[in-house]
């Protein structure tokens, strides 16, 4: 049954009742009997002589005006299906759409292009690396043209951190890196120890490519977890003189990918979007929310959602937090990310999830990666902001956030005597530089608490204010 067809045919009947005068739903209706035509009362003439009907000029005479007829109840009846209809129609699209949806249309309010690529692409060896980050090694230019033609995620990092664009610094290979660069890949992109694609250029002290990536752009005041920034990373007069010197030529729009298959979770969404969401052969419902297992791609809620357990895992993790209204553009072919407000009346949080997206598409690395942890809480359960929080969901937390839980309290005696940087402690933060945290329960706060460079303590609160602000407050 095509139901669209008898909706259009539904809207002709309501165009009919439309007074051809004014332009508006008839009021106080009339109708010219010998003509059928409809219009306002005060909109047609009712002289005792010949008129016309102003929509098709038949002659009428003033008995031919009848005001008794079904108008009202024809009308009604009308915007009583259309209504129905409308939502019947959408759901046996979605069911159609099972068919396949392709998404060519990715609409972001975010400074950079986002494609999806193809699941092959994420095809890992024993090391995590993919065919693109073997065929940068190779310095093979033509593979990795084929390669990117084909779609693969090009900022797809390996086990140890690296993308094909270090692996072609590593090799020397200029024109595959000109080739990644002129494709958008990720030129300021962390790696192993934060280093950057410019801090391995000039680490290798090779200066057409220091050259080339200042000319794309590259970050110059990046620092890794050491501190350093690349001119730290040699002495030689010659590569620090091609750093400061050369200047930004290239404006290239940078591109991150997304896999074309989403596994979402429905959070107390409507039961009307799960059944939509249900039906889409693209992507797959997952009726548990399990961290440990990392399926997940997407967390589908509502937009008048509290922050919840669920989310704050979801944030940190780098999943796609979306609202259930999403799917209809999805079905559309239409792939639309999140843009503020995701949570109605909760402007921190929506702000905060939309940083998180964003550090995920562009591979920075997890909020809590490089810092270790200690939990001195009792397992007595938190209540933070309504949410009953225990010292696993903690440790959870910190281990999904790319932290380490510790086993046993640092002390300074037992740390390291030097200062690293962690990539989100930043200068702004109050851990700016800090490594070793200890985690205590706000209502029993220790009498000695530690305020060092390298080691302090934070009350739990501290933490969920973190996630829910995605930084290090």
């Amino acid at each position: 049954m095509d139901l669209e067809k008898y909706y259009n045919l539904l809207s002709k009947c309501e165009e009919e009742l439309i007074c051809f005068v004014c332009k508006k739903s008839c009021n106080s209706p009339v109708r010219l009997n010998k003509c059928g035509h409809y219009f306002c009362r005060k909109c047609v003439s009712v002289d005792k002589y010949n008129s016309t009907c102003p929509k098709c000029k038949e002659v009428y005479l003033r008995d031919d005006i009848s005001s008794t007829h079904f108008f009202e109840k024809v009308q009604s009846s009308i915007q009583f299906f259309k209504e129905n209809l409308d939502p019947l129609i959408l759901y046996v699209k979605s069911v159609n759409e099972k068919k396949k949806v392709s998404h060519n249309n990715v609409s972001v309010n975010f400074p950079f292009a986002v494609k999806f690529a193809d699941l092959k692409s994420f095809k890992r060896n024993s090391k995590g690396e993919s065919k693109l980050h073997l065929a940068c090694k190779r310095k093979s230019t033509s593979e990795v043209r084929q390669l990117i033609k084909n779609n693969v995620d090009i900022n797809l990092k390996d086990y140890a951190s690296w993308t094909p664009l270090h692996e072609a610094i590593q090799a020397e290979a200029v024109d595959v890196v000109t080739e990644l660069l002129d494709k958008g890949a990720l030129i300021n992109s962390p790696g192993e120890f934060y280093i950057t694609p410019l801090h391995k250029a000039v680490i290798i002290e090779n200066p057409d490519l220091i050259k080339l990536l200042v000319e794309y752009g590259a970050d110059k005041e990046a620092i890794d977890f050491y501190g350093r920034k690349p001119i730290d990373c040699t002495k030689r007069r010659d590569l620090l003189n091609v750093i400061n010197n050369t200047e930004v030529k290239k404006n290239v729009e940078i591109c991150v990918y997304l896999p074309n298959k989403v596994v979402a979770y429905c959070h107390s969404i409507d039961d009307e979007y799960k059944s939509k969401i249900a039906s889409v052969k693209d992507v797959t419902v997952c009726h548990e929310f399990d961290m440990k297992k990392q399926v997940l791609t997407h967390l589908v809620i509502k937009k008048s959602h509290k922050v919840s357990l669920k989310i704050l895992l979801s944030m940190i993790s780098g999943l796609i937090i979306v609202p259930q209204e999403w799917i209809n553009d999805y079905v559309k072919g239409e792939m639309n990310l999140p843009t503020e407000p995701l949570i109605e009346n909760n402007s921190q949080l929506s702000a905060g999830i939309r940083k998180a997206l964003v550090n995920r598409l562009m591979n920075k690395p997890k909020l809590f990666d490089g810092i270790k942890f200690f939990i001195d809480v009792a397992e007595e359960t938190l209540n933070i902001y309504e949410l009953l929080i225990t010292k696993d969901f903690l440790r959870l937390l910190i281990s999904v956030g790319g932290g380490e839980i510790l086993c046993r309290a640092p002390a300074p005696r037992t740390i390291e005597n030097f200062v690293n940087f962690p990539y989100h402690a930043s200068s702004l933060s109050s851990v700016c530089g800090c490594t070793n945290i200890i985690v205590f329960h706000d209502k029993y706060p220790p009498m000695l608490q530690y305020k060092m460079k390298e080691l302090q303590h934070k009350p739990a609160t501290w933490l969920i204010d973190s996630v829910i602000n995605f930084c290090l407050i």
